[in-house]
């Protein structure tokens, strides 16, 4: 099975995780990783290298990161050169959601990155109301 990594600057991917726990039940082969304030990068960077390898069965990893260009994506971008991971950014729970319901042993790695990546742009919608008053 295609295994799963939150990542992100403090409890954001612990509590997404949980909130996910919440309303789908808990993910099979799905870990999170945050980045603790003070941390170490290197030390940051063991952490997500051991959690790489006890997530990835040889189906590959898909790493949900904060936010593009801070320490997490960088950690996991750089350990991206010798595992098997797929890292996309902008982690929210309509991802988390979809890859606790619709991942299973037959998932690929790249089909479920398209499904998540899409469900995620279509799930953002701006619902604005007009000033009563115009």
């Amino acid at each position: 099975m295609v295994g799963v990594l939150l990542t992100s600057h403090g409890e954001l991917c612990k509590q997404l995780m949980e909130s996910s726990a919440m309303i789908a039940g808990t993910a099979m082969q799905m870990r999170a990783v945050p980045l603790e304030k003070g941390e170490n990068p290197e030390a940051y960077k063991e952490r997500v290298r051991a959690a790489l390898l006890e997530l990835d069965t040889g189906a590959g990893v898909i790493v949900l990161v904060d936010v593009l260009g801070g320490t997490p994506y960088n950690t996991v971008g750089f350990l991206s050169r010798t595992a098997d991971i797929q890292i996309i950014t902008g982690m929210n729970l309509p991802m988390v959601l979809s890859l606790t319901l619709e991942r299973d042993e037959s998932s690929e790695i790249c089909d479920l990155v398209e499904q998540v990546s899409a469900g995620a742009r279509d799930g953002i919608k701006v619902l604005c109301r007009k000033n009563k008053e115009e």
